[in-house]
């Protein structure tokens, strides 16, 4: 028969109850647990427990407990009763000392940096999700953790998904759930819950043993026997299953297949306990369908990063609207002058990172993501006497990025360097990896990992950067780092990172593996095609693209991709900041341009004075078609000129033009031959003047337009009467 781990662990005290108490030899006599013959052969109670008591079930000796009717035996069964509340009680403890106080910020030079998780506690947005959709449901709740609770207990729900983006979040509400659970009365309080960090787990690691080192302390008294015992073999010993709860953070950042966890997060039925499951997007996309629920996590709501603010500078009870607070100080400055980063303060990490800056330099510096990082490991090595620009900051950053690198594309693993012990393990963002399923130690002096996933991304995307191209990272070898599917989801966050820092070196990813594009952003199929055609044809100079929205950024992108030999841009209806569209073309393009059409999609009136500029720098355009796009006119401004020794073809269509009211567009354009003005009202004043401009060139020009004007017919007697005898097409 199977040992009764919960009899074992209470063995001692069993002992003393009933060591020498006839009557419970009796008792199992009756029961024939024993007989006369067994008791002799063991001759003392340390062999008859070993033999005979502990493969009891715990119901009988319970029974046999409560029918000797003695007190003390009443104890022994409350005792073993009460062993599941007890352990209840002991996890609580633990969750407790674990928060009792934690980091706020990790890098700080004062040694006052710890704080109680309450006082830093700050609800995150969560929704719930479809399957299909990262998020369609625009009711954000700070408070639906009732909801999770509800999937589990009332709808039986044993597979719930929390996702989110990087830094969104995702560990902090685990914490929040043990946090709440281990401190209110709430609907899971006859649950055991137990959470495991899924980075941390090896491929031979023992599931067990996992959950109950990750769990349970050596002073709480609870041992691996007694964890089984509820885990495992309860169901068995009472007919029933005890109610246990997994957490599981980090799923994106689990790296062996063959792990016991990797199966139960990925496969239904691996084991017999609900489980929630935190992870990035990637990770989950091909075995969404196997969980019952999905949440996403989408960060703080606007009041609440102020709010998070007030909990971490401790003004939570001093005056909203004082200013001397660093709080306002801080969010003043973020959303009068940072709007950008105030936007990405959503994200808790990226929140608690700005408030460290904000207290320890008031830095005013920020331009994106990058930068706070860059800032904040500047900060972490400059608190430990190891200044930027110094060979021990560049040595440090070599390394510490090369490190990061290899571990997080080829698994290998951090060990202990003598750089990490002079920079105080670089900084204070590395910190040694705890031991895995032994219960010997507690720690690995020799191996670390970083304090968060996001440090190593960006640390991977420093190396990139720096170090691109040498001998060991060429273009080959990121090819076959970049030709792995499983790598482009894994590096995601880098390669945001690189965007924000490099293009140049962002760029030559994307041609790696064009895949990178859609996976760091929603771009459109259009332009993923686009980049696919040149990249298998150098010559192809042409843009056409449609009915779209494109950040200047992805433009920016695109010209470099086509190393600023683009002849021909078709744009219609393409939703773009068109002033600065014609900016990076005018400087990328002036020199491989020359035709320019554009067709709707700017949302706000533009200044004619652009049409002057655009073609005064690009010399070489021979088309320049602008469609239903408005202008405006300053009266400062006088006349326009438009002049091009080149331009054959000139459309400006429904463009509002006629704002010049009685200034005129003084055209120098020798070689033009065709001519769109329709859908302005011009008045008759601006026409005479075009036409006494045009007039000279008037037997070259084989099309003009000058339609769905008000009064047409001023234009065409005017026409017909000065150019009649031209070869001119009039439409």
């Amino acid at each position: 028969k199977m040992e009764n781990k919960l009899l074992n662990y209470h063995y001692t005290t069993i002992k003393d109850c009933l060591e020498n108490v006839s009557l419970f030899e009796t008792h199992l006599k009756s029961k024939r647990i024993v007989t006369t013959d067994s008791l002799e052969e063991c001759g003392n109670f340390e062999s008859i427990f070993k033999k005979h008591i502990c493969h009891m079930k715990t119901g009988d000796l319970i029974e046999i407990l409560l029918n000797m009717d003695l007190e003390k035996c009443y104890k022994l069964v409350n005792l073993i009763k009460n062993t599941w509340n007890n352990l209840l009680e002991k996890r609580k403890e633990c969750i407790m000392e674990e928060f009792g106080t934690i980091k706020k910020f990790p890098f700080q030079k004062y040694n006052d940096t710890s704080i109680n998780f309450k006082n830093i506690l700050t609800p995150v947005q969560i929704v719930p999700s479809s399957k299909n959709s990262q998020n369609n449901c625009t009711n954000y709740n700070s408070d639906i953790d009732d909801d999770i609770y509800q999937c589990v207990i009332e709808e039986g729900c044993q597979r719930i998904l929390v996702r989110g983006d990087a830094g969104m979040g995702k560990t902090f509400h685990s914490m929040k759930l043990l946090y709440n659970w281990a401190t209110s009365d709430n609907s899971l309080r006859d649950y055991l819950l137990l959470k495991v960090n899924l980075a941390d787990i090896e491929d031979d690691d023992d599931l067990e043993k996992t959950l109950f080192l990750n769990n349970f302390t050596e002073n709480t008294g609870v041992n691996l026997q007694l964890f089984q015992y509820f885990f495992t073999d309860y169901e068995k010993d009472c007919k029933e299953r005890k109610k246990i709860l997994l957490l599981l953070d980090g799923a994106d950042e689990l790296k062996y297949e063959n792990s016991k966890f990797y199966s139960i997060i990925t496969k239904i039925n691996q084991i017999k306990y609900p489980v929630i499951v935190w992870s990035r997007h990637w990770k989950m996309r091909y075995v969404i369908e196997t969980y019952d629920r999905i949440f996403e996590i989408i960060g703080f709501s606007p009041y609440n990063v102020k709010l998070y603010f007030r909990k971490f500078f401790n003004e939570e009870n001093t005056p909203s609207l004082t200013y001397e607070n660093m709080s306002n100080q801080l969010f003043k400055y973020l959303n009068e002058e940072k709007k950008d980063i105030l936007e990405i303060c959503r994200y808790p990490l990226v929140a608690n990172l700005i408030a460290g800056l904000w207290e320890e330099t008031k830095h005013e510096k920020l331009s994106d993501e990058y930068s706070i990082f860059k800032e904040v490991i500047k900060i972490t090595l400059s608190n430990r006497g190891i200044e930027k620009g110094s060979n021990n900051y560049i040595e440090a950053m070599k390394y510490c990025s090369k490190v990061a690198f290899e571990n997080l594309v080829y698994d290998k693993k951090i060990n202990s360097n003598e750089i990490f012990e002079k920079t105080n393990y670089f900084g204070g963002i590395l910190t040694p990896v705890k031991v895995r399923a032994t219960l010997n130690s507690s720690t690995n002096k020799n191996e670390y990992k970083f304090i968060h996933f996001s440090f190593q991304e960006y640390l991977t995307a420093n190396y990139i950067i720096k170090e691109f191209p040498n001998e060991v990272l060429n273009t080959e070898t990121l090819k076959l780092i970049l030709d792995k599917s499983k790598n482009l989801y894994l590096l995601t966050k880098v390669f945001l990172f690189i965007q924000q820092r490099n293009r140049e070196v962002f760029i030559i990813l994307v041609k790696i593996n064009i895949k990178i594009l859609s996976i760091v952003s929603d771009t459109n199929e259009q332009i993923i095609q686009l980049l696919k055609d040149r990249k298998q044809s150098s010559e192809l100079s042409e843009i056409k693209l449609y009915s779209l929205n494109m950040e200047i950024s992805m433009w920016k992108l695109i010209t470099s991709f086509f190393n600023n030999s683009i002849t021909e841009i078709d744009f219609f209806h393409v939703q773009i900041d068109f002033l600065k569209f014609i900016a990076i073309s005018k400087s990328t393009l002036k020199g491989t341009l020359k035709t320019l059409k554009v067709c709707g999609g700017v949302k706000n009136s533009i200044s004619v004075e652009i049409l002057e500029k655009l073609l005064y720098e690009m010399v070489n355009l021979v088309e320049l078609n602008i469609s239903n796009i408005q202008f405006e006119y300053n009266e400062k401004m006088g006349s326009v000129t438009l002049s091009s020794e080149n331009l054959k073809k000139l459309t400006l269509k429904n463009c509002n033009i006629e704002v010049l009211g009685e200034n005129s567009i003084d055209l120098h354009c020798s070689n033009l031959c065709f001519l769109n003005l329709s859908g302005n009202n011009l008045q008759e004043s601006s026409l005479k003047s075009l036409f006494e401009n045009i007039e000279n060139i008037m037997e070259d020009i084989q099309y003009l337009n000058l339609s769905r004007m008000e009064d047409n017919s001023i234009a065409f007697e005017y026409i017909y009467n000065q150019f009649k005898f031209t070869n001119s097409i009039l439409e």
